[in-house]
């Protein structure tokens, strides 16, 4: 908030109250001369004065944004922006230099794409030699916006006289026209195809490549038109990498290809500039001409990329790269629509982006998997595996596409919901025979079943106060940590855990190198993220040795607790994804089990035994869901730990719990047989002589299931037997 002197308020008042009572005329003057003070005070330094005059001037315009464009244009101040950006950097001056800014910027966008003064510009380019360049330049400040009504003087023609200055003019305001003439090129008559082939030519950006060569393929084109857009394909071929045969479909390919990447990087879209300003489509017939559809700016990249893959499969439905391409491109531009706001240009009678995802089949899927694992986009590559999920069967999973196994991949992607949905979708499709990485599935599902829970971290050190260092780091992070000074003396902890989140090693380079290389054949470490602590020379060579693995990660060992906390914070962050909880975290737990329970233990590819430790943890839970489904998820396994814990969550439980897991020690004994210890039981047989109604039915059943002694029963018939 800007803070004036008493003197100052006194004029600004003064000013403020002349104004509101000025008439039209008088009040454009005083405009006028208000932007004159504004200036004058900034340049003696009297910033108060300045701040003072800047806010009469908004106060005497108002909301006529083009009269303050008018008032600066015809002053001896016209280099509005310098002036202004100058006032920014003065405080006093700040808050309404800003102001000034936006209005004047935001009122030169509206009157430059004011169609009359478009065409009133059109129509001087043919009066002399500076009408011609002072209409070019406020042409080209409509930019692609004045596209429409140029290419409408030269189909018109009785403007005959005009459509060399329009060319002329079209050349000289440059790559902001490619696009959109481009997109109308290949539906042009002949005449405009060879005055628009021209200017595309001589303007020089390869962008208008894909629209010449499809004109050129056309089998209707003109002969001397086609002759035009030859001359301005081979001219724009010469200056990029591309051989001059390449047909359309693969050039429109190319082009959204680099349109998506422009996306995922956030960067120019080849030929556009930056996405975040006039977030265009362009469109046209021959009847409605050049149509501009403005388009969200997070989603215009991807609405670039699917139109020139529909443009690839059009020329050529063989096209299967136009198909990742549309799939991937249409299914991130609904995932990046802001909520609430809708995108024009897809057409109403298009379907869902699922839709086609699953129509599409495992093979484009699986590209798109690749891609989306590629790209660390972790919403695309959910709906890839989703999709995979709901249409591809247990061999295309597991085969993917050209050497490329995205599915297997996922397994150990940064984000845990894709590890989680990947895990899900393998388990779900119960292959026949083992592939790699068949045995990462089961302790996946089990860090579902447990992601709520305590996170845990090991850390290894070849000393004792590095150990001690980084186990508070971790500690402090929110992990339960614990390590030593080999692999050996963490393995027992290990196999004790329902999981690991997080290894951290502060070793060598080679011990480092080692130690990653075995977790890959690990079941219980191949899918953690590990973080070295190393050397500065160190972290070069290993991230040169370990580029291509995802859940590597490495930072340089230094006596700064707060570099090295932020290091590991950095690395958990990048690898776990948005924290799961609540509805959601429930709903990965039940799945998990759910999978877990049907794999059992007779399952020819995976082993639910390799999740025990996190279904016993389940059991504690405090979501009754989840300890229900756990019960029933143990009870198929042979071992005599889960028939043990089984019972004893079932002796501590009440209620429908209570119920649900005796009958899951039942089904535990009656396939596996009683694993039991004494102490527990005493507790079966105890709860069968104190219990009543269904929970006595359920104790009941538990027990027969043990082929305890009868003598409990016996116990029962004579007490209730007159």
């Amino acid at each position: 908030m800007t803070v004036f002197s008493d003197p100052t308020r006194r004029v600004l008042a003064a000013l403020v109250v002349l104004v509101s009572v000025l008439p039209g005329a008088a009040m454009a003057q005083r405009a006028a001369t208000l932007w004159d003070d504004f200036n004058h005070y900034l340049l003696i330094a009297r910033p108060e004065l300045a701040a003072g005059a800047g806010e009469a001037l908004l106060e005497a315009v108002g909301d006529d944004g083009p009269q303050l464009l008018e008032v600066v244009e015809s002053s001896d101040f016209a280099d509005f922006e310098t002036a202004l950006i100058r006032a920014t950097k003065v405080a006093a001056v700040e808050p309404v230099a800003k102001r000034l800014l936006a209005k004047i910027q935001e009122a030169q966008v509206a009157v430059a794409r004011d169609p009359e003064r478009i065409r009133a510009n059109i129509e001087r380019l043919a009066v002399n030699k500076r009408a011609f360049i002072n209409a070019v330049e406020r042409l080209r400040g409509a930019g692609q916006f004045a596209a429409p009504l140029l290419l409408e003087t030269l189909q018109n023609p009785k403007q005959a006289s005009l459509h060399p200055f329009v060319q002329e003019a079209m050349v000289s305001i440059g790559r902001s026209l490619v696009y959109p003439l481009s997109e109308a090129l290949p539906q042009l008559e002949p005449v405009q195809q060879q005055q628009i082939s021209q200017v595309l030519m001589r303007i020089g950006y390869p962008q208008a490549l894909p629209y010449l060569q499809e004109a050129i393929e056309d089998p209707s084109t003109d002969p001397t038109a086609l002759t035009y857009l030859v001359a301005a394909r081979d001219a724009l071929v010469a200056t990029v990498n591309v051989p001059a045969e390449t047909r359309a479909s693969v050039l429109y390919v190319a082009a959204g290809e680099a349109q998506y990447v422009a996306g995922t990087n956030k960067t120019e879209i080849p030929g556009l500039g930056s996405q975040s300003v006039d977030s265009t489509i362009w469109e046209y017939t021959p009847e409605t001409g050049l149509v501009a559809i403005k388009v969200p700016d997070a989603i215009f990249a991807d609405a670039l990329a699917l139109r020139s893959a529909v443009k690839s499969m059009k020329l050529d439905p063989e096209t299967d790269s136009a198909m990742t391409l549309f799939l991937r491109s249409n299914l991130r531009r609904e995932n990046r629509l802001p909520e609430g706001a809708v995108d024009p240009s897809y057409a109403t009678d298009m379907r869902p982006a699922s839709y086609y995802a699953m129509l599409a089949g495992p093979e484009r899927l699986h590209e798109v998997l690749d891609r989306a694992l590629v790209d660390e986009d972790p919403v695309l590559a959910l709906d890839a595996i989703e999709a995979l999920r709901k249409t591809t069967g247990a061999n295309a999973l597991v085969a993917g596409t050209g050497g490329r196994q995205p599915l297997l991949r996922a397994l150990s992607f940064p984000d845990r919901r894709v590890r989680f949905r990947a895990a899900e979708a393998l388990a779900a499709a119960r292959p026949v025979e083992t592939f790699d990485e068949a045995d990462r599935v089961v302790p996946t599902l089990g860090e579902a079943v447990r992601q709520s829970d305590t996170m845990y971290a090991v850390v290894v050190a070849d000393d004792n106060a590095n150990l001690n260092t980084v186990l508070g780091i971790v500690g402090e992070l929110g992990y339960e940590a614990f390590g030593g000074l080999s692999r050996e003396d963490v393995e027992e902890q290990i196999a004790l855990l329902p999981g690991v989140d997080l290894v951290v090693l502060a070793l060598g380079e080679s011990d480092v190198e080692g130690f990653f290389l075995d977790t890959k054949g690990d079941r219980r470490l191949g899918g953690t993220p590990v973080l070295a602590l190393v050397s500065a020379a160190e972290q070069i060579t290993l991230t040169e040795t370990f580029r291509a693995e995802e859940r590597f990660a490495s930072a340089v060992m230094t006596e700064s607790v707060g570099a090295m906390q932020a290091a590991v914070a950095s690395v958990t962050e990048r690898y776990a994804g948005y924290r799961i909880e609540g509805g959601e975290a429930e709903a990965f737990a039940l799945t998990a089990l759910d999978l877990l329970e049907r794999i059992g233990s007779t399952d020819p590819v995976y082993f639910a035994g390799d999740a025990e430790v996190a279904m016993i943890q389940a059991l504690t839970d405090e979501r009754e869901s989840v300890v229900v489904a756990a019960g029933a998820a143990l009870e198929n396994l042979p071992s005599a730990t889960a028939q043990i814990a089984l019972a004893d969550a079932a002796l501590r439980a009440s209620g429908e719990v209570q119920l649900s897991l005796l009958a899951s020690l039942a089904e535990s004994a009656r396939y596996n047989g009683n694993k039991l210890d004494d102490r527990l039981i005493r507790g079966v047989r105890e709860l069968v002589v104190s219990s009543e109604g269904a929970l006595a039915l359920e104790a009941a059943r538990a027990h027969g299931a043990l082929t305890l002694p009868t003598e409990s029963g016996v116990e029962q018939v004579l007490r209730y037997t007159r």
